[in-house]
Parts: structure tokens; C-alpha cells; sequence
């Protein structure tokens, strides 16, 4: 009973270690690693702080033109100091000060997008509590006072952003998509890299196990007098050989491994297996309607209509701070003050209170100033136009020449796809004619090769392939599978951060 016992626990202590592998070992498929990076990698973490940022930046545009309400107070501001005093007669005399100031207000703003102007309506209340020379305390009361700030021949800051904020909020969603859509592509490549390493270590295995066969039957051979010592040499250097090239496909697999896994999210613990892919999507993609697509839905073609309107709005600033500009500023409302008497007088019988105030200023002599800085806003308008023209063609022509590969790549995936299932049925005929010593060993290792080069280039057409086809889905931002748009914008940015 004694020794079971310790037989149980010595065979636990055994397979503890093997459980533990086996929990961080991680089967996964191409679309599985793609979720799990749009969900929890960090460049999706990037994305999503990047994209919110450009939510509040949105949001603090469009508060600018709604109605402001804020409070203002000063309680209290204490001053006990020696001052120079201007006396009714206008002589200076140097005095002990010594008082109490307190105020508090609210104002209310709201500015107008059309003229740019700012109209606002406040409420003040101050007083002032004098200790030396003299004691004494007074009110000052504003109970309602309406204005208005109008800048003449301005430019209009409000009128332009309206312009442009929006619609670079518009680009920034589509770049927030397409970058989603990038994880795919990035995810692929990476994936793809992870098959070949693993099908790499599967090779170098399989052609160690199978010359340590050969080298057996070699052995045998020569024993009986069937096989010369440079055969039985030869193949004795190959498994050597092979034995390095596993343990090299080893480390590189190891490293592979890693690499997806802090792609995706993941700790880097895990010993991650991904699965083989034997079939692509049977796209047709036509041209012009993916091209339709990408002006539709890709960021670059708002993007440059915002980049032509920025430019336009650097002209029409350089206008409208050139030349003669103006400020008028207008408030009427009711006043008074009361010295010595209860809070409740400085609010009885107001006093009306008028302020205009009309500016201007015009350069006069500024020796060209101001001219070039007009001219260089309209020639870099002009410039941003041409560049904006060129990379359109550009931008089209990108698209059209990754149609056409993708119809060139989908085209060598088959090829190989066959070429390796010829290859491994050759490998298996000339492992049975080796056997039966029907051709030489240098015909056996050629058939390997061809075997193992079919293998790493469907691997690789894979890759090309499936690389291909996430950069036409970020370029079109289209599910031609699905038949529908891409769209990840699901976010509610109110409250919390979406990655707390």
C-alpha cells in the first residue's frame, strides 16, 4: 500500500508540470486572432484613445457656440498698504490703505456664427469696506447689463470652424475604421508568419524522424554488403543536419509565438497553435465599383476636401486680419451704488448705464507686409490643390493596381495549393522506391526538397493573399464577402473612458 502511495504521488508530481503546458497552450484560427486583437491588443487601445481624443475635441468645438454661464467672485481681497493717493486738487500724498474688497457675478454669453459677435448679459454686485483713513462701507450694484462684442472687416473665427471641425471629425471616424480594419491586415501578417514557422518545425521533424529511418535502412544496407560507406555517410550528415535544422525551427517558432500573442492582447505565456487555411474568399471585384467604395467610404477623399478648406480659411484670415479692421462694443443696462446703508438700497431706483465703443485700425505704411502675407496664403492654397490633384490619381491608381493583385494572388494560392499536394505525393512514392532501393539517395533528397519548398510557398501564397485582400477592405472600407460597409464606430464616449 506504502509503495502505490508513493507511486501516485511520484506520477502526479509527473504530470503536474504537462497540465500547466497544456492550460497555456492556445489553438486559435485567423478570424479568432483578429477578434481578439480588435478587442483587447494594444494597438486597438491606441485606436480607441486616439479616437476618443478626437470626440472631446469635437465636443469642445461645438460648446463654443452654445450659451456660456459662468460665476465669477473675489471674496474676499484684503489690502492694508502704503500708497500714493491723488487728492481732489491733484497732489500725491503718500496714505495708510487699508480695505476690504468683495464682488460676485454672473454672466451669461452666447456668440453668433454668422457675424461672429458675442452677445452676453451679466449681473454684479460689489463692496468695498474702507478702514483707513476713513471707515466706511459702499455698494455697487449691476442688477442686469446686456452687451455686445462685434468685431467689423474680422475675420470670422466661429463662421470658418464651423466650416472644418465637423468634417474633420467625419475624417477622423473613417481613419478610426480603417485603422480597426489595419489590425486585420497586421493580425494576418503576423499569423501567417506564425504557420510558416510552424510548418517549418513540422518539416524539420518530420525529416528527422525520417532520416533517422533512412539512416536505419542505410545501415542495414551496408551491413549486408547492399549499401557503400559514402551512402551511409551521406545520409548520417542529413540527419545531423536535420537535428540542427529542428532545433533552429524550434527557437524560431518560439519566437513567432511570442510575437502574435503581444499582437493580439495576450501575456506571452501562452504557446499558441493557429490553424492551416486551405480556402480563400472567391472574390470578383470590379474596379470601378470598388472604387465607387473607397471615394465613399476610405478617409483620404474627405480628407482632402478638408485640407483644400484649411488652406481656404488661411486665406480668408490673411484678409481679414490685413486690412482695416474694427471692434464695436455695446452694453446698456442699470446701476447704482449707496454708501453706509443696507444691501437691499443698492437695488432700489437704478441708474441707467450706457457704453459705446467704436475701433479702428488700418495699416498705413507696412513696406509690402501685409500684401505677401496674403499671397503666401493663396499661393499654399494653390499648392495644397495641385497635391490634393496628384494624390487622387495616386489614390486611384493604388486602388485599381490592388484589385489586380489580389486576382494575380488568389491565382498563385491555387497553384501552390496544388503544387504541394503534388509534391507530397511524390515524397511518399519516392520514399517507397527508396525502400525498395530503386533510386538513390540523391533522388530522395531531391523529392524532400521539392516536398518541403511546396509546402513554406503555400504557406507564403496564403499570407500574400489573405494580406491583400485586409488592404483592399481598410482601402474600400467594403465587406465584399458580407456586401456591406465596414463600420466599427460603436463607442459611447459619455461618461467614462472606454478603456477604464
Amino acid at each position: 500500500m506504502e509503495k502505490t502511495i508513493l507511486l501516485y504521488f511520484f506520477a502526479l508530481l509527473i504530470c503536474l508540470p504537462l497540465m500547466g503546458q497544456g492550460n497555456d497552450t492556445l489553438k486559435i484560427n485567423l478570424d479568432e486572432a483578429i477578434d481578439l486583437a480588435r478587442r483587447q491588443s494594444p494597438q486597438y487601445r491606441i485606436i480607441v484613445a486616439r479616437q476618443e481624443n478626437q470626440y472631446w475635441q469635437y465636443q469642445l468645438f461645438k460648446s463654443n457656440y452654445l450659451p456660456q454661464l459662468r460665476a465669477n467672485a473675489t471674496l474676499p481681497s484684503f489690502n492694508r498698504s502704503v500708497n500714493v493717493v491723488q487728492q481732489p486738487d491733484g497732489a500725491e500724498f503718500f496714505r495708510e490703505v487699508s480695505r476690504l474688497d468683495n464682488q460676485f457675478g454672473l454672466s451669461m454669453s452666447q456668440t453668433i456664427t454668422a457675424t461672429g459677435a458675442e452677445v452676453f448679459l451679466n449681473s454684479n454686485l460689489r463692496r468695498i469696506d474702507n478702514f483707513e483713513p476713513i471707515q466706511n462701507f459702499q455698494y455697487n450694484s449691476q442688477p442686469v447689463f446686456i452687451g455686445i462684442n462685434q468685431p467689423l472687416f474680422a475675420f470670422n473665427q466661429l463662421k470658418w470652424d464651423k466650416k472644418v471641425e465637423p468634417l474633420r471629425f467625419e475624417v477622423s471616424k473613417k481613419i478610426f475604421n480603417q485603422d480597426m480594419e489595419l489590425i486585420g491586415r497586421n493580425v494576418s501578417d503576423i499569423y501567417f508568419d506564425l504557420l510558416l514557422a510552424q510548418t517549418r518545425y513540422d518539416l524539420a521533424t518530420n525529416n528527422r524522424k525520417a532520416n533517422e529511418t533512412l539512416f536505419n535502412i542505410t545501415e542495414r544496407r551496408y551491413q549486408l554488403g547492399k549499401a557503400n560507406e559514402e551512402d551511409l555517410l551521406q545520409i548520417e550528415l542529413q540527419l545531423i543536419n536535420s537535428e540542427q535544422e529542428e532545433r533552429a525551427a524550434s527557437a524560431d517558432l518560439a519566437n513567432q509565438s511570442l510575437s502574435l500573442a503581444v499582437l493580439i492582447g495576450l501575456s506571452g505565456s501562452e504557446n499558441i497553435i493557429v490553424s492551416n487555411i486551405d480556402n480563400v474568399p472567391n472574390l470578383i471585384v470590379e474596379e470601378e465599383i470598388a472604387l465607387a467604395y473607397a471615394l465613399e467610404n476610405n478617409p483620404n477623399p474627405m480628407d482632402f476636401e478638408l485640407r483644400i478648406r484649411e488652406a481656404e480659411r488661411e486665406v480668408a484670415r490673411a484678409k481679414g486680419e490685413t486690412g482695416l479692421v474694427g471692434n464695436l462694443q455695446a452694453n446698456i443696462g442699470l446701476t447704482q451704488f449707496v454708501e453706509n446703508e443696507a444691501i437691499g438700497q443698492a437695488f432700489i431706483n437704478p441708474l441707467d448705464q450706457q457704453v459705446v465703443n467704436l475701433q479702428f485700425s488700418m495699416p498705413i505704411l507696412d513696406w509690402g507686409r501685409m500684401k505677401a502675407r496674403r499671397r503666401v496664403a493663396s499661393v499654399q492654397l494653390e499648392v495644397e490643390a495641385a497635391n490634393v490633384y496628384q494624390e487622387k490619381l495616386n489614390f486611384e491608381q493604388e486602388l485599381r493596381t490592388q484589385i489586380r493583385r489580389i486576382a494575380i494572388i488568389k491565382g498563385q494560392f491555387e497553384s501552390s495549393q496544388r503544387a504541394r499536394q503534388i509534391a507530397d505525393r511524390r515524397w511518399q512514392l519516392a520514399q517507397n522506391r527508396f525502400e525498395q532501393a530503386q533510386i538513390s539517395i540523391t533522388d530522395l533528397n531531391i523529392a524532400r526538397e521539392e516536398k518541403d519548398r511546396a509546402a513554406t510557398s503555400y504557406i507564403t501564397a496564403a499570407k500574400d493573399f489573405w494580406v491583400a485582400y485586409y488592404d483592399l477592405r481598410a482601402i474600400t472600407l467594403h465587406d465584399f464577402e458580407q456586401g456591406k460597409n465596414i463600420d466599427y464606430y460603436e463607442f459611447d464616449w459619455q461618461g467614462e473612458s472606454v478603456l477604464d
